[in-house]
């Protein structure tokens, strides 16, 4: 089922767009098939190893590319899980084992702006290590209660306070779990903060040692 009536949204991250059509996919408002069917479709023929490859299916990523959403399907959706698990990584690689060729992890979380009913938020994997991740895209997600977020550099966590709704927070990194062990710390600061008004917080390192903080 698709809207074609409505204007199409620009993302600006592709791999964000993915997780949005997969959402989008469990609720029934998109219907690709099975991911064989779809690749067929797609290769005018089976998807053929040999042929193809163990890497991401070109003509799948430039459907997804192309592939008009309009304001009601962002609004409808609620929930986003950043999970190397998703099943619609199938549609892209028919071979998919938790990586392939042709998709790159996320440098900015920019579109979450683009999902005004957003109220769980999770990610996994692919936030790119080396890249300082901004959370100012949170800021206007009045219906945001719970996010679970691993990463490395970021930027822009005060954002959290903006949240009205957040009942949960809980973050995974070296980084961030350093920043706000250390007293008079931004991030401190703001993990307190957000104690204050209730919300439930966990920070823990990855590769570091030490309590968590909650």
């Amino acid at each position: 089922m698709w809207a074609g009536a409505q204007a199409a949204t620009t993302f600006r991250e592709p791999l964000l767009k993915l997780f949005v059509v997969a959402e989008l996919m469990r609720l029934k408002r998109i219907e690709l098939g099975a991911y064989d069917a779809f690749h067929a479709r797609l290769l005018g023929r089976p998807h053929d190893t040999k042929v193809d490859g163990y890497r991401a299916n070109p003509r799948a990523l430039d459907y997804f590319a192309n592939l008009d959403l309009g304001a009601a399907d962002l609004a409808a959706v609620e929930a986003l899980d950043l999970d190397g698990g998703n099943p619609i990584f199938k549609y892209v690689d028919p071979n998919w084992a938790g990586y392939t060729d042709g998709i790159e992890d996320l440098t900015r979380l920019d579109d979450i702006a683009l999902l005004p009913n957003l109220a769980r938020h999770a990610n996994t994997a692919f936030l790119k290590e080396e890249a300082r991740i901004s959370f100012a895209p949170f800021r206007n997600l009045a219906k945001l209660t719970a996010i679970s977020a691993s990463f490395g550099d970021y930027a822009d966590l005060d954002a959290f306070l903006s949240l009205p709704a957040l009942k949960s927070c809980r973050l995974l990194g070296n980084k961030v779990y350093a920043d706000v062990m250390t007293p008079g710390h931004p991030t401190r600061r703001t993990m307190e903060n957000l104690k204050s008004r209730g919300v439930q917080v966990l920070v823990q390192w990855i590769s570091l040692s030490g309590p968590p903080f909650r």
